[in-house]
């Protein structure tokens, strides 16, 4: 299994608590702006987010219901779209019966997430697979390497002379209390993905080859 592959197992742990991607399941969390209520699907495509871009990935792709899914844009975030029972049966049956779903949510997920993260990473002279789990898992929960957590600690990144493993160390830390102490209480419950990469660090996984990795209850092999 390579780097990659270690990594999206860890994501999807985090994600959808199963270490396969998961193509199908939705969820719906009060995670959108001002704590409202939106439709997630698998491993994070937002309803306020990147939902409308799987759905336009998978048009490009010649998706048989792409039409259907991006006429309920209209109701983005209006609330209605986490009770609107054919809308929520229509992705669920999209993704269990059209291929070009799950490629869909493939390409997103490396266009939006993946590409940026490592891109981050490697402009910053970051080489550890660890590290670049720590990184890959920002852009996906959060969006970014915000600034406001990277400034709140003195070390600086292997591309300005610092020490790789120290500077991830720091902002692990940082970003645990951060999402500790978070007045989003739907952001509290997330701490637990730090506490996964403290772990990493202290049983000095830094490679990611030492397994099982146990992320969120679940076990990952190698």
């Amino acid at each position: 299994m390579n780097t990659k592959d270690t990594i999206i197992k860890i994501l999807n742990c985090f994600e959808t608590g199963k270490s396969e991607t998961d193509y199908v399941s939705i969820f719906l969390y009060n995670d959108g702006p001002n704590n409202t209520k939106q439709v997630t699907l698998g491993r994070g495509y937002t309803e306020q987010g990147t939902l409308w871009d799987v759905f336009n990935e998978y048009k490009k792709l010649g998706g048989v219901n792409a039409d259907e899914l991006l006429s309920y844009k209209k109701y983005k975030g209006d609330q209605s779209l986490p009770k609107n029972k054919e809308f929520l049966n229509l992705i669920i049956n999209t993704a269990k019966n059209d291929e070009n779903f799950k490629n869909a949510q493939d390409i997103i997920f490396d266009l939006l997430y993946w590409d940026k993260a490592y891109n981050w990473f490697e402009k910053n002279n970051f080489v550890l697979p660890l590290s670049l789990a720590v990184i890959q898992d920002s852009y996906l929960h959060s969006g970014s390497m915000m600034s406001f957590l990277t400034n709140k600690f003195a070390e600086k990144t292997p591309k300005n002379k610092g020490n790789e493993k120290k500077w991830i160390i720091d902002y692990v830390n940082v970003r645990k209390q951060w999402l500790k102490t978070n007045s989003r209480k739907i952001l509290n419950n997330t701490v637990y993905r730090q506490d996964f990469f403290i772990e990493q660090i202290e049983k000095n996984n830094w490679q990611l080859n030492i397994f099982p990795i146990i992320a969120n209850g679940v076990k990952i092999n190698q």
